[in-house]
């Protein structure tokens, strides 16, 4: 299925890349089920999702996320 897609989430107050993810949907826009340092951070930064590349397979989402987190 192509339907996911690659995501980065920057801390608001100065664009620093906080989060790197995969979805489909509005994950990138979900506040929930995230970890308590995202929580942390962004409680006190804010946050700025970007989509970075769209309609991909699961692998080919999952491959480039784990490329842009290396």
């Amino acid at each position: 299925m192509i339907d996911a897609y690659v995501y980065i989430h920057y801390r608001a107050s100065d664009m620093t890349p906080l989060y790197v993810g995969k979805g489909s949907g509005y994950r990138h826009r979900q506040v929930t089920g995230r970890n308590r340092y995202w929580n942390r951070v962004v409680a006190k930064h804010g946050f700025v999702s970007k989509v970075v590349a769209r309609d991909l397979t699961d692998k080919a989402a999952l491959d480039l996320e784990m490329c842009i987190i290396a």
